[in-house]
C-alpha cells in the first residue's frame, strides 16, 4: 500500500517525467527564438518608433546568431554545472528579460541591437541545456522523438506566433505582444520536472576541446545550416523576381516550412526504432537537401515548390537527429558536446543568409541558389567525415 501510495514504482512515471521534460525544453526553445522572429514579423508596426529598416534587420539577425556562436560552449558547460533544470530557467529568464527590455525600454536601433546580443546569448545557451535535460529526463528509448520535438518546437512557434502576435499588435500595440510573449517562462518553469540529474564534472567536459569529430560536426553544421536558413530568407524575394505571384510565393513558404516541422518530428520518432542515432542519417537528409536547392536553381516554375519543400524539409529536418546522435556519443557531457554543433549551427544561420544575399544581389538567385546546394553536399561529405572519425 505504502509502495502505491507513493508511486515510486509506477512504470508510467519515467514516461511522465520524460513527456514533461520533453515539452518543458521545447518551450524554452521556442521562447529563446521569439526575439529575432518577433522583431521581423512586427517590423512594420516598429517602425513609427524605432529607425529600423530591412538592412538593419539583417544585421540585428547575424549580431544575434553570432553571440549564440559565442555563448553556446561555455553554455554549454554552464550547462552542465548548473544541471538542466537550472540551466533552462536561467536561459528562460534571460530571453524574457531582453522581451521585456524591449517592450518597456528601447527607443533606437542601437538599443536593439544591444538588447538582441542579450537574447543571443540566451539562444545560444538554449540548446546545450535542453539537450541534457532530454538526455538525463527522457528514457533512452522516447529521445529521439524528444529531439524532435525539441526541434520541431521553434519552428511551429513562431509559425502560430506569425498569424497571432501581429493581429495582438494591431489591436494593443507592438510593445505588448512583446510583453505577451514573457508568459512561456512560467510556463516552462511549470513544465520541467522538479528533480533532474545533474551535470558532468568539470574535467569530463574539458576533455571535449581535443575532439576532433566534434570540430568536423561543427563545420558540417555551419555549412548546413548556412545552406536551410536561406530558404527561409530569401524564397519569396527569389520566386516572386522570376515572375510568380507573391501569395504563390507566401503559400509555398508555408508549405515548405510545415514539411520541416513534419521531418524533424518524423526522423526523431524514427530514431527510436534504431539501435542508435546515425551521423549518416544526417549527411542522407543534407543530400536530399542539396537536391532541393538545385532544383531550385534550374527548374521551370512548375517545379520550384518541390524544391522549395524538399531543400527546406530535408535540408534542415536533421538537427535534432544531430544532436542526439552527438549527445548519445557524449553520454559524460551532452551539454557541451552538442554546444559544439550549436556553435556551427549559429555561425551557418549568421554567415550563410550574408553570403547567399550577396551572391544573389551581384550575381543571381540561380547562381546563389547553386552555391546552397553545394554548400550542402559539402557539409554532408564532412558529416560522413565525421562518422569515420568516430568510428575509427
Amino acid at each position: 500500500m505504502t509502495a502505491a501510495r507513493g508511486g515510486d514504482h509506477s512504470p508510467d512515471r519515467p514516461q511522465r517525467r520524460g513527456r514533461r521534460t520533453a515539452v518543458g525544453s521545447s518551450l524554452a526553445t521556442a521562447l529563446s527564438a521569439l526575439p529575432p522572429f518577433l522583431i521581423g514579423s512586427l517590423m512594420p508596426a516598429m517602425r513609427a518608433d524605432i529607425d529600423i529598416d530591412t538592412e538593419r534587420l539583417g544585421v540585428l539577425i547575424a549580431i544575434y546568431f553570432l553571440a549564440s556562436a559565442v555563448a553556446a560552449v561555455p553554455g554549454g558547460r554552464l550547462a552542465e554545472r548548473l544541471g538542466p533544470r537550472r540551466g533552462l530557467l536561467l536561459t528562460g529568464t534571460v530571453t524574457a528579460l531582453s522581451l521585456l527590455l524591449i517592450a518597456g525600454v528601447v527607443e533606437t536601433w542601437l538599443h536593439l541591437a544591444a538588447v538582441i546580443v542579450l537574447a543571443g546569448f540566451a539562444n545560444g545557451m538554449v540548446h546545450p541545456a535542453g539537450n541534457l535535460a532530454i538526455v538525463r529526463g527522457v528514457p533512452g528509448a522516447r529521445r529521439g522523438s524528444a529531439f524532435g520535438i525539441k526541434q520541431a518546437a521553434a519552428p511551429l512557434a513562431t509559425l502560430f506566433a506569425g498569424l497571432a502576435l501581429p493581429v495582438l499588435a494591431l489591436t494593443l500595440g507592438w510593445r505588448q505582444a512583446f510583453l505577451s510573449a514573457v508568459l512561456l517562462l512560467p510556463l516552462i518553469a511549470l513544465v520541467l520536472p522538479a528533480h533532474l540529474p545533474s551535470g558532468s564534472t568539470a574535467r569530463r567536459v574539458s576533455r571535449l576541446r581535443a575532439d576532433r569529430p566534434l570540430v568536423v560536426i561543427a563545420l558540417a553544421s555551419a555549412l548546413g545550416f548556412g545552406a536551410a536558413t536561406t530558404v527561409g530568407a530569401f524564397l519569396v524575394d527569389s520566386v516572386v523576381s522570376a515572375g510568380s505571384r507573391p501569395g504563390v510565393a507566401g503559400a509555398t513558404l508555408t508549405a515548405a516550412s510545415a514539411a520541416c516541422i513534419g521531418v524533424r518530428l518524423f526522423i526523431g520518432w524514427q530514431t527510436d526504432r534504431m539501435r542508435r542515432p546515425s551521423i549518416n542519417l544526417v549527411a542522407a537528409l543534407m543530400v536530399l537537401g542539396a537536391a532541393g536547392f538545385a532544383l531550385l536553381a534550374v527548374s521551370p516554375s512548375m517545379i520550384w515548390p518541390l524544391g522549395a519543400v524538399v531543400g527546406m524539409g530535408a535540408g534542415w529536418g536533421w538537427p535534432g537527429l544531430l544532436y542526439h546522435a552527438v549527445a548519445e556519443s557524449h553520454p559524460s557531457a551532452p551539454a557541451a558536446a552538442t554546444a559544439v554543433a550549436t556553435t556551427g549551427n549559429a555561425l551557418g544561420a549568421a554567415l550563410g543568409p550574408l553570403g547567399f544575399g550577396l551572391v544573389a544581389s551581384r550575381f543571381s538567385f540561380d547562381l546563389a541558389w547553386g552555391a546552397s546546394a553545394t554548400a550542402m553536399v559539402l557539409a554532408a561529405a564532412l558529416m560522413v567525415a565525421a562518422g569515420r572519425l568516430r568510428a575509427g
